[in-house]
């Protein structure tokens, strides 16, 4: 059973993909948004409020009807939380990255494609990302998620091949991965945040 606190109430999924909120009582259950028959999924929080994944959205709410919103993002959206911002949404199939805020959806990169293959990680300042921008293959990207924020943080193999980096981990002052260098060894990266872009 997944779901979230939000303003003081409990909001969550059913198997119909329809979200609901609860204050624990029958007349304080109710329906924010209704189910298309697929899955509303994946809940994250930020602040007070939660975000659930959906097959051609993202649904955010604060647990009341009017700070309930439904953002189309043409396709599965991975979502992580951005502490103090919103939520950052990352469309593979679309080549796009979104910053969701309160009602708002704000493409981050309108001009450029941002292939995210795992899920951001928050470091300082913003999300560091395993990711293919612009003809480059896949290496260790940094946003502040600001609008043309996206950068290359490690280009371990140059050009449009990939580094293909994993397992991005941001435990301290350092964000450590694992990436292959250019003649297809896998190796142990560290990239102290003071060398992000």
């Amino acid at each position: 059973f997944e779901g979230h606190a939000a303003s003081g109430r409990f909001v969550f999924p059913r198997e119909d993909g329809s979200i609901w909120v609860t204050d624990g009582s029958t007349a304080g259950t109710v329906e924010l948004v209704a189910g298309g028959g697929s899955y509303a999924a994946n809940p994250t929080s930020e602040g007070a409020s939660v975000s659930f994944e959906t097959p051609n959205s993202v649904v955010v709410t604060d647990g009341t009807q009017s700070g309930t919103h439904v953002h189309g993002v043409g396709g599965h959206a991975n979502v992580v939380a951005l502490p103090g911002q919103g939520f950052f949404a990352s469309v593979w199939e679309q080549g796009k990255v979104y910053l969701i805020s309160g009602g708002a959806l704000t493409d981050l990169e309108p001009n450029r494609s941002v292939k995210v293959n795992f899920a951001p990680v928050p470091v300082s300042g913003g999300l560091a990302l395993a990711a293919e921008l612009d003809g480059h293959g896949y290496e260790v990207l940094f946003t502040d998620a600001t609008v043309g924020g996206m950068k290359v943080a490690s280009e371990i193999v140059t050009g449009n091949l990939s580094s293909d980096p994993r397992y991005l981990l941001p435990p301290d002052d350092t964000l450590y991965f694992r990436a292959q260098d250019a003649s297809g060894d896998e190796e142990l990266y560290a990239l102290p945040y003071s060398k992000l872009p």
